[in-house]
């Protein structure tokens, strides 16, 4: 069974390396997301063309067929068309080397370092992914919690598989606490919520990286006259955060491939 937060690691790993559009790994993550849904109880699974196309925000079927046929000749996935009137059937292509434990030289060359007294159970129940029920748990009471806090916002009708995959990296770095405590610092910037006219932060820009989320907490789009008076931030350099992978995540995937 495939691990999601290896797959998703790797994934990442492979786009770097290799030439994808922005609609293809849109497609990737819709797939993914649907199978994490799915908490990965099968190698296969069977997804609805509209399913897909509103998860990868798809204009059409014919865009959908292209785009699936790319990330099958990429080794992506794998795809066999169903019947007439049926959906077809998806095989996320596993992206990642599984590792081995090596209980003489008391090893585990994967995650972690083990003594080798420990048993293979002990150790899979410490996978940082493990408790996937309680991890999208998270991910449900992330969007809640902005939809119920910022109410000047444009609320979060919808939690594609992008947006899933956003709140799960921000997880890595921040607790659902400080989450929220994000949430009702932005609620209460007059900045960020744009009642001075002008750009206005959205659930998907709060959690596009580990900085953005960072600059929040810290206080930096504070009011300011609770900031003693400093000057607001230039937009540019909030905007200019839209979904790269921080410095932070990078060294949390070069740990941990």
């Amino acid at each position: 069974m495939i691990n999601p937060l290896k797959q998703l690691r790797a994934f990442r790993a492979w786009r770097r390396l290799n030439e994808l559009s922005h609609a293809e790994a849109d497609l990737w993550y819709a797939i993914y997301g649907v199978f994490c849904d799915a908490y990965f109880v099968s190698d296969t699974l069977t997804i609805a063309n509209k399913t897909l196309i509103a998860e990868a925000d798809l204009t059409d079927k014919s865009q959908l067929s292209k785009l699936r046929k790319n990330l099958c000749g990429k080794g992506l996935i794998e795809y066999t068309p169903g019947e007439v009137g049926h959906a077809g059937v998806y095989r996320l292509i596993c992206l990642y080397e599984e590792k081995s434990i090596d209980f003489n030289t008391e090893k585990y060359t994967g995650f972690y370092t083990v003594n080798k007294k420990e048993n293979i159970k002990e150790i899979k129940n410490r996978d940082i992914y493990s408790d996937t029920k309680e991890d999208f748990a998270k991910v449900e009471r992330a969007a809640k919690s902005f939809n119920e806090i910022c109410t000047s916002l444009k609320p979060v009708t919808k939690l594609t598989a992008k947006r899933r995959t956003s709140v799960r990296a921000r997880l890595v770095s921040y607790s659902i606490e400080q989450l929220e405590d994000a949430f009702k610092k932005t609620e209460e910037s007059d900045f960020l919520c744009g009642r001075r006219g002008g750009w206005s932060a959205s659930f998907d820009w709060i959690l596009a990286n580990d900085d953005n989320v960072l600059r929040i907490l810290e206080g930096n789009y504070d009011n300011r006259a609770r900031r003693g008076g400093m000057p607001e931030p230039e937009p540019d350099s909030c905007m200019a955060s839209t979904g790269e992978v921080s410095e932070i995540e990078q060294r949390f995937m070069q740990m941990y491939m």
